[in-house]
């Protein structure tokens, strides 16, 4: 693992470091707006930003988010491989509970399979099933092995989701309190609705708390978001 210094020098500010991505495609039970077209294109503009500055991506593993970090990796393997070859941490890190172990899909293994990221199991709580309705306990003993400060993720990106995505948000801000953190809202799901809670915040440096709400210009909002986090991070 990096020793967490970002080298501003090498043009890949962040240096090894991990940041927390937590994002998801809200189920058909999500009643309120999102476009899964757009949650698509910001999960992809974030993660190759990442990448590109050096940084490696810890986040739970979402079925419908772990092909497209597949997808985008490949374009990085050589970075992946040289990370791998020295002991380092390979591009994405995935906690998931042992609930689900017999229902990861494909891609999340194939991540594994091919040096580009690291699966982590969390033992599921005795009694939970997969169910949405009695899963809550694993849920929350996995979450916490995520953001376990050993992980110490510099910032994080909340894009999409439902319910899940709050409770993440909360525990990011509870177990790294001053870290920065950036709800893309453009996409919809519950990430708008804290977006709509940063508007006129003055946390943020470089990047506009307007933009973080409303912007569906991907790239140009995580440059301005990783120069705001250089201006934040050790």
């Amino acid at each position: 693992m990096s020793n967490g210094q970002p080298d501003q020098g090498n043009g890949r500010p962040l240096g090894g470091r991990r940041v927390f991505l937590s994002a998801s495609i809200p189920g058909k039970d999500w009643t309120g707006e999102y476009d899964p077209l757009e949650i698509t294109d910001a999960v992809i503009a974030c993660v190759s930003a990442l990448w590109t500055a050096g940084g490696r991506i810890l986040c739970g593993g979402h079925p419908a988010i772990t092909p497209l970090l597949l997808r985008v990796a490949h374009d990085f393997r050589s970075v992946a491989e040289t990370n791998h070859a020295s002991d380092e941490d390979p591009l994405v890190t995935i906690y998931q509970s042992t609930l689900y172990e017999g229902m990861i899909p494909q891609q999340t293994l194939s991540l594994q399979a091919t040096g580009l990221g690291r699966i982590t199991f969390v033992p599921a709580v005795p009694g939970d099933t997969p169910q949405r309705e009695h899963n809550a306990a694993s849920l929350d003993r996995m979450r916490k092995a995520m953001l376990a400060p050993e992980n110490d993720p510099a910032f994080a990106i909340f894009i999409g989701g439902m319910d899940g995505i709050e409770v993440e948000y909360r525990a990011y801000r509870e177990r790294f309190p001053g870290r920065p953190v950036y709800p893309i809202g453009a996409p919809g799901g519950v990430a708008r609705e804290l977006a709509d809670t940063v508007q006129g915040s003055p946390e943020y440096v470089r990047v506009d708390p307007e933009a973080l709400r409303e912007s569906a210009e991907y790239g140009a909002l995580m440059d301005d978001i990783l120069a705001d986090a250089a201006t934040r991070i050790a």
